[in-house]
């Protein structure tokens, strides 16, 4: 209320919930860049039936850290303007701890199921224009693990020393990084339109 006028402020709240577009394409784009390369990481393990060593794994894990930090940072920049703020500090909290879940990089089960728990949470407080994107993230991420899983139980490829499926292990990675990079296309395209809509 406008108290010299009796008025409402009409634009106080659109204000507030605005979608800051600030940083979140750039961020976007990067993690898209990041998360094509975790895909292609695994696809060599797919194709090798082979990880855990060497060049390749270290070039992996380093993908899926920054890709990682790069979504969790976008997904951060476009959830500014909400009003579930208690909801938003859970997702950054859980994708925090995702992000350093990351540093295993050979447990993917693990990494995916955090990361598409802060995701999940994240879209739950985001503003409606970049809900589907981080949504998309996160479906991803679970979708990443049911391949796994099922790639695992159908014993695809050759089981290595530790007993484990590296090629099953690949296309669940493969899995969950397209999934990533389609959230991200997703979220570049919403800031394009809250762009063109300002």
């Amino acid at each position: 209320m406008n108290s010299s006028t009796g008025t409402h402020a009409p634009h106080a709240r659109s204000a507030h919930t605005r979608l800051d577009l600030g940083l979140v394409g750039p961020l976007a784009y990067a993690a898209g860049l990041g998360w094509l390369g975790v895909g292609i990481f695994g696809m060599w393990d797919v194709a090798k039936g082979d990880s855990g060593e060497g060049l390749p794994y270290a070039l992996f894990s380093i993908a899926l850290l920054l890709a990682a930090v790069l979504t969790l940072a976008a997904a951060a920049s476009c959830t500014q303007a909400t009003d579930r703020v208690g909801l938003r500090r859970c997702g950054l909290g859980v994708g925090l701890i995702a992000v350093a879940s990351t540093l295993v990089a050979w447990a993917g089960p693990l990494w995916m199921t955090l990361l598409a728990t802060s995701l999940a949470v994240l879209a739950v407080a985001a503003p409606a224009a970049v809900r589907p994107a981080l949504a998309t993230v996160a479906a991803g991420h679970v979708a990443g693990i049911v391949a796994t899983v099922a790639a695992i139980n159908a014993e695809i490829g050759r089981q290595n020393s530790y007993g484990d499926y590296p090629a099953a292990a690949g296309l669940g990675v493969c899995v969950a990084a397209a999934g990533s990079v389609l959230g991200m296309l997703l979220l570049v395209r919403a800031v394009r339109t809250g762009a063109s809509a300002q």
